[in-house]
Order: C-alpha cells, then structure tokens, then sequence
C-alpha cells in the first residue's frame, strides 16, 4: 500500500519540476532555431516547429480522448468507465493550457505548411486553387479558433457537469450527461476530421483519405485509454478509488484497450488498401515518404508493435486482470503511439539536410526538446487538476458487481 501511494505522490509532486522541465527546454528549442548545422547561426525553425507539432498533437489526442472515453462511458456504462472517469475529466480540461501551447503553431504557418510558403504556390496551379478556397492563413486560423473553442466547452461541460453531479446526483443530471455525451461523440468525430486534415493532412496537400479523420480519433482514444489506466495504477491504493478496482473492471479496461488496438488496426489498414487498389499518383503521396529511409522500418514496428504485440497480450485474461499487467501493456502501447504519431507529422515538411549523421542526431535532439517542453507543461498541469479532484464521481451510479456473480458492490463514501 505504502509503495502504490508513492506512486501516487511522485505524480503529484512532479508539477513543478516538470513545469520547469517543460520551459527550460522550451527555451533551448526557440535557441536552436536560431542555428542550423552547416550554417551557424540563421534563423529557419522549420525544424523545431515541426517536432514541436509533433509533440503538441500527441497530447491533443490524450486530451480530447480522454474526453471521448468519458463520454462513452456515458452512454455505455459499466465499472471499467467509473475507475477512470475522473481522471479522463482532469485530462479533458488540459484544454486551455493545449490552446496556448497552439500559438507557436498559428504562428509559424509559414514553416510548416506547403501552400503557405508563395514560392512553392508559384509553381502548383492545384495547390494555388486550394489555397485560394480553403488553405489560407486566416481562414485555417478562423477554423482553428472555432475548433480548439468547441474542444474546450467540452472538456469544461464534462468536468463542471461531473462536479455538478457530486454535488446534487439525480438522475436528471445523469440523463442530461447521457444527451450530452451523444451529441458530444458526433460534435468530437467532425470537428477533429476536420482538424485533422487542417493540422496534420494539409501539410500533404495533394494527399487525401476520407478515413483519415476516423484513423485520428480512434488513435486519440487509444492513447487516452493507455494515460488513463496508468494513473489508475499509480492511484491504486488511495481512499476511495481501492474499493472500487476489481479484476473484471480491470478486464473490462482491457477489452475496451484492445478493441481500439484492433480498429486503429483495421482502419490504418483499409486506408491503405483503398489507396493501393486505386493506383493514382495523387494518392501515393503520403506513403512514399513513409517507405524511404528508416521510415519504411518505422512503418514495420507499428504493425507488430502497435498491433500485433498487444493484440496477442491481451488476448491472454490473465494480463487484463492484474492492474500491474495491464498497465505495463498500457504504458508499452503509449510509446507506440507516440511513434505513430511521429509517423504522422515528422517524414513530411522539412527540408533536405546536406549534413550526413550530425544532421541526424541533431533532428532527434531537435525532437527530444520539443517533446519534452510540450510533455513537461502538460504532465505539471494534469498532475495539478488530479491532485483537487476527487478520485471517484460520488454523484454517479455505482458499478454494480452482481452484474458478474462475484463480491459486494462497493460503495465509495468519501472523496478526498
């Protein structure tokens, strides 16, 4: 017990030291961008804007599925949801910070995006047609402030309606959730296809795919479920959350981590196929740059890292059914999403290097500071709203265990 309760307030206390992590390499990134290998100093932060991208769009995807699986959880119920429905709450509402971190972004435009750079328009009358109807600087800032606004009155209506809940529980309130969340799970799948072919497929503006948005929100989910079930081990042993973990909560979570194992699968394989069977030059574009170099090995990891491996572990009962299993699972699977993300943003949008292996370590430490300047602000600020929230929704139905034939139903009677 003493050693899980560690766990819980190493997470607590690391606000501050990755608060600094974060803005200390922050400034070492907007440093870097000051100097190019083999050119000394020359401001181009093309490549620092890039992995910054990269970084920005992998916690964007925690944020936003974690509010996806509360809202299915909503819907669908059962104990799985109730362990880390909280937790999903306070991932949610990093909205705000994730909106500031997105200025950098908004701003350098320019560097990380074809159609607007006018040299590269002056030359392709498609991508011209395109920017002159839809890919522009103000009207993709327009949208961006239409989508990150919707995605924060989301993350703020579940976790205010949560509280409310703790506060007054009826089942009104609960039926108002449920309406909500079915609204909300339409409202999140069009607005992040939408932004997904803003922020990550316009950087390819000649490639399209119309299940690119549904390969993105599966993946959020995904990662948000691999967080989530994390700190649901480092919070094991704390009032009142142990009285509510039971293995077949726990093998729920498992089912429900594998289920988006499979459609992130299925999905990243039918666009694939699609694209393959169609034989157009338009289309190929998005996996040339992906099977070239040391990305066609990157390519290869995914399907037996991100799926195979996963999927046969947690096939296996046994694995779903210990917190310490499956939570291992979950934190092996969040490091292939971070390279499936990678996989997203990083092959495109950066210009050739002429500087052999000292070009490539520099991109990986280029990548590295953004990484952890994003991860750092992020982690200080979810490790904050975990700490003043109450571990378990009081207001909420209590997960029944009669539904599986075994053990008393618990009933969590006080919140920290």
């Amino acid at each position: 017990m003493t050693q899980s309760l560690d766990r819980s307030r190493h997470l607590t206390r690391t606000a501050a030291p990755a608060a600094l992590a974060g803005a200390v390499c922050l400034l070492l990134l907007i440093l870097c961008a000051f100097y190019e290998p083999g050119l000394g100093l020359h401001w181009n932060p093309t490549l620092e804007l890039r992995s910054y991208l990269y970084s920005w769009l992998f916690w964007l995807g925690i944020s936003l599925g974690s509010m996806g699986v509360v809202m299915m959880h909503h819907l669908l119920g059962g104990g799985w949801g109730f362990l880390i429905r909280r937790f999903g709450e306070s991932a949610g509402w990093l909205m705000p910070v994730l909106v500031l971190l997105f200025i950098p972004i908004i701003l350098g435009v320019h560097w990380l995006y074809p159609w607007a750079q006018s040299d590269v328009l002056a030359n392709d009358a498609v991508l011209r047609h395109k920017a002159h109807a839809f890919l522009n600087w103000p009207a993709w800032s327009i949208r961006a402030v239409i989508y990150l606004a919707v995605f924060t009155i989301m993350g703020w209506r579940l976790r205010a309606g949560s509280f409310a809940e703790d506060r007054n529980p009826s089942e009104t309130l609960q039926a108002r959730f449920r309406r909500f969340s079915a609204g909300g799970e339409v409202v999140y799948v069009v607005v992040m296809t939408l932004a997904g072919i803003d922020w990550i497929m316009s950087r390819e503006p000649h490639w399209y795919s119309t299940i690119f948005g549904f390969i993105v929100v599966i993946s959020q989910a995904l990662s948000a479920l691999c967080v989530l079930t994390i700190v649901v081990w480092l919070f094991a042993d704390r009032d009142p959350l142990k009285s509510v973990i039971h293995p077949n909560y726990l093998n729920d979570l498992g089912n429900v981590i594998l289920c988006f194992v499979v459609l992130w699968a299925y999905l990243s394989f039918a666009q694939f196929l699609v694209i393959w069977l169609g034989n157009s030059q338009d289309e190929i574009t998005w996996y040339i740059g992906r099977t070239t170099g040391g990305w066609r090995a990157v390519g290869g990891a995914l399907i037996l890292l991100h799926f195979l491996v996963p999927f046969i572990l947690l096939l296996q009962r046994p694995m779903k059914r210990k917190l310490d299993r499956l939570a291992a699972v979950a934190a092996f699977l969040l490091v292939m999403r971070a390279v499936d993300v990678a996989y997203w943003v990083l092959p495109t949008g950066v210009r050739p290097a002429n500087h052999g292996a000292f070009h490539a370590w520099y991109v990986i430490v280029v990548t590295v500071l953004a990484f952890v300047a994003v991860s750092g602000i992020c982690i200080a600020a979810f490790a904050w709203l975990t700490e003043r929230t109450p571990l378990l929704p009081v207001g909420a139905h209590v997960p029944d265990f009669k539904d599986y034939g075994e053990g008393p139903q618990p009933t969590p009677t006080a919140v920290p």
